[in-house]
């Protein structure tokens, strides 16, 4: 059974090696790029939040980190989304799940706006931000694709 709750500082341990367990293709759609390691300084940002500004979900299931989704105000009404499921955990509606629950505590928050930046084959992140029950925007550049979730009115 996966439990999903606010990560706590005390997750750095196990999100580094939840990073580490990604493969080369799952750490290139998250960051755009290979990233290999999270450094402590990274480790420090992503586990130390204020729960207004930045927040982030855990999913763990056994006792392990399995997925993660985060937010992090950019603008008074806007917040960069990042997230990422472990591998042997994709295609299983996680994602879409830990997503729907950041996109509610964001709206409660008065974030109007949730964007992802994510690379054009990443069509689980795009499933993922389509199943949040929000309205959706996307464009590109040709290298990023950036899709917008507008949060107040569901689409059903």
């Amino acid at each position: 059974m996966v439990v999903v709750r606010p990560i706590r500082r005390s997750d750095a341990p196990e999100l580094r090696l939840l990073h580490e367990q990604l493969s080369a293709e799952s750490r290139r759609q998250r960051f755009l790029t290979s990233h290999p390691r999270l450094s402590h300084r990274e480790l420090d940002r992503l586990t130390m939040l204020d729960h207004d500004r930045r927040e982030a979900l855990v999913a763990i299931d056994d006792g392990s980190i399995v997925a993660v989704a985060r937010y992090e105000r950019s603008t008074g009404s806007d917040a960069d989304v990042m997230l990422v499921v472990r591998d042997d955990h994709q295609g299983r509606g996680l994602g879409s799940d830990l997503l729907r629950q950041l996109a509610e505590l964001a709206r409660q928050r008065s974030i109007e706006r949730l964007r992802i930046r994510t690379l054009p084959d990443n069509a689980r992140m795009w499933a993922a931000a389509h199943d949040t029950g929000y309205p959706c925007d996307e464009s590109s550049d040709g290298v990023i694709v950036r899709i917008t979730i507008t949060l107040g009115k569901e689409t059903g």
